[in-house]
C-alpha cells in the first residue's frame, strides 16, 4: 500500500508541476479527502467548438471569420491520442458537428461564388467521412463550376471505387445522373450549388 501511496503522490506532484507551467490558471486541490481540479477563467477549445456548432450555425458574411476560427479548432478526433473508450461518443458528435460546419461554410462560399473556398471545406468534410453522397455531389458541382473536368472525373471515379471496394455498392442514381450531365456540360442549372 505504501508503494501505491508513493506513486499517487508522485503523479499528483507531476500533474501540479505541469499545471503550473500553463500559467497557473488551473490547480489541483486536495479537500475532504479528495482531489479536485479547479479551472479558472481558462478556455477550452472543445467547449468553444461545441458552443458555436450547437447554436444553429447560420453562416453569414459578418460571422464567416468566426466560423473559420472555430473550424480550425477541430484538429482531429476528440482525445484521439489517448485512446479512451469513453470518448468515442464525444468523438463522433464532434466529427458530425465539424462535417456539418464544413457543409454550411461550403454553402456560404458557393452562394458567394467563392468556389475554391467551398472546395476546401468540402474536402475537409470528406476527409472525416468520404461516404457522404450529398457532399460528394456538391464537390462534383464545384469542380464543374471551376471548369476542372479532370479533377471532377477523378473525384467521381475515386468515390465510385470507394463505394464498391468498401460497401459493394455503386453511387446513387442521382450521383450518376449528375456526373453524366456535368460531363456533357448540360447541367448549368444543376451546378448552381
Amino acid at each position: 500500500m505504501d508503494q501505491v501511496t508513493a506513486f499517487l503522490h508522485t503523479c499528483v506532484y507531476s500533474i501540479r508541476k505541469k499545471l503550473a507551467s500553463t500559467g497557473g490558471k488551473h490547480t489541483l486541490e486536495f479537500k475532504n479527502n479528495c482531489y479536485r481540479l479547479e479551472i479558472r477563467s481558462g478556455q477550452c477549445d472543445a467547449a468553444e467548438f461545441e458552443r458555436i456548432t450547437s447554436e444553429g450555425m447560420l453562416v453569414t458574411a459578418g460571422f464567416i471569420s468566426e466560423f473559420e476560427k472555430i473550424a480550425n479548432l477541430y484538429t482531429g478526433d476528440y482525445m484521439e491520442e489517448d485512446g479512451f473508450v469513453w470518448a468515442h461518443e464525444a468523438q463522433e458528435k464532434f466529427k458530425c458537428s465539424y462535417i456539418e460546419l464544413m457543409r454550411r461554410m461550403a454553402d456560404y462560399y458557393l452562394s458567394n461564388k467563392e468556389f475554391h473556398a467551398a472546395a476546401h471545406c468540402l474536402r475537409n468534410a470528406l476527409q472525416k467521412n468520404p461516404f457522404l453522397d450529398e457532399i460528394n455531389e456538391t464537390m462534383l458541382k464545384v469542380y464543374a463550376k471551376l471548369g476542372d473536368r479532370l479533377p471532377m472525373v477523378r473525384h467521381y471515379e475515386q468515390f465510385s471505387k470507394l463505394l464498391q471496394d468498401e460497401l459493394g455498392i455503386a453511387p446513387l442514381d442521382s450521383t450518376v445522373r449528375l456526373f453524366s450531365r456535368l460531363c456533357s456540360g448540360s447541367a448549368d442549372d444543376e451546378s448552381k450549388a
